[in-house]
């Protein structure tokens, strides 16, 4: 059965999802450069760790929208955050692993193992933001997410 070629009103579809398509590619690649720069300027704030873990926190949640269409299927957590008194605590996130990413007691952030650069903008954020939260809770004495998160003091 012959089939009928798509009409103008197809291609014009067809070429608006391509340029569209590009248009998501080169962002993602300039989202991914302007967020490397943000993380390590957060990283070498000289600040005491509470005040560090609440702005992480809060930069954190901005920058979420920004890589928001990133995609990772899943990853896992592994984060050490030391409190003004010398206290730290680990966090683990038990998932299936494309990455490890490692937040340091003085916030800095190392990856390992990324597969796909892409992958690397959202492993950040999310992994900081998780380790960030998961550790606040525990720096100040609640129970809640922390213990959800496998937490153990050191």
């Amino acid at each position: 059965m012959p089939v009928n070629p798509p009409g103008p009103r197809s291609w014009r579809k067809i070429e608006a999802f391509g340029q569209a398509v590009q248009e998501k590619i080169t962002a993602m690649a300039v989202d991914v450069n302007l967020l490397r720069t943000y993380l390590r300027a957060v990283a070498e704030r000289s600040i005491d760790t509470e005040q560090r873990v609440t702005t992480m926190q809060t930069d954190l949640d901005t920058l979420k929208a920004t890589v928001a269409t990133l995609g990772v299927r899943s990853l896992r957590l592994e984060a050490r955050v030391e409190d003004v008194e010398g206290r730290s605590c680990r966090c683990r996130n038990r998932t299936s692993s494309d990455a490890k990413v490692i937040v340091h007691p003085d916030g800095s952030l190392s990856l390992e193992q990324l597969q796909q650069e892409r992958e690397e903008a959202r492993l950040l954020v999310e992994t900081a933001t998780s380790a960030v939260s998961s550790c606040s809770g525990s720096l100040q004495g609640e129970d809640g997410p922390a213990l959800e998160q496998d937490v153990v003091r050191m």
